[in-house]
């Protein structure tokens, strides 16, 4: 959908180069959304499969604008060379994304918003996580 948010204007269907603010805003809007909460979370994960696709490159992680830009924020005992190979390591899996969410009943509960998560909702992230994880399957119980 197209939207206009905190100075920013998005349009349906146009392919756009965001820079860290513009993303988190795009990000953010919820209110104006016909999915609300769902649509943002669709928006966030726009935006992660995209940094994971760009960060796909070997190279990006190293480029020097990459690293200025990270590191006053992160702290790491990893070594550069730990770096370089995690970078070599998962670059070829921004080919083989898979996205899903928790899908809930929506509810209010003295004026705050919630979402009742069924079992079997659960039971079919669990299987998915499990599944990825190489981990197998357990059944849930309520309270879990």
């Amino acid at each position: 959908m197209s939207f206009d948010y905190e100075g920013y204007s998005y349009k349906k269907g146009v392919t756009t180069h965001m820079n860290g603010d513009k993303a988190l805003e795009y990000c953010r809007m919820r209110y104006d959304d016909p999915e609300g909460d769902y649509g943002r979370q669709k928006r966030q994960r726009q935006v992660l499969t995209a940094i994971i696709k760009s960060g796909a490159d070997v190279q990006s992680p190293l480029k020097p604008a990459f690293l200025n830009s990270v590191s006053s924020q992160v702290r790491t005992d990893l070594t550069f060379s730990d770096l370089t190979q995690m970078a070599k390591s998962y670059r070829a899996s921004g080919d083989q994304l898979e996205t899903d969410y928790t899908h809930g009943t929506g509810f209010n509960q003295d004026g705050v918003s919630y979402q009742h998560i069924s079992l079997a909702e659960r039971q079919r992230i669990s299987d998915l996580v499990r599944q990825a994880a190489g981990l197998k399957k357990v059944q849930l119980a309520n309270g879990q």
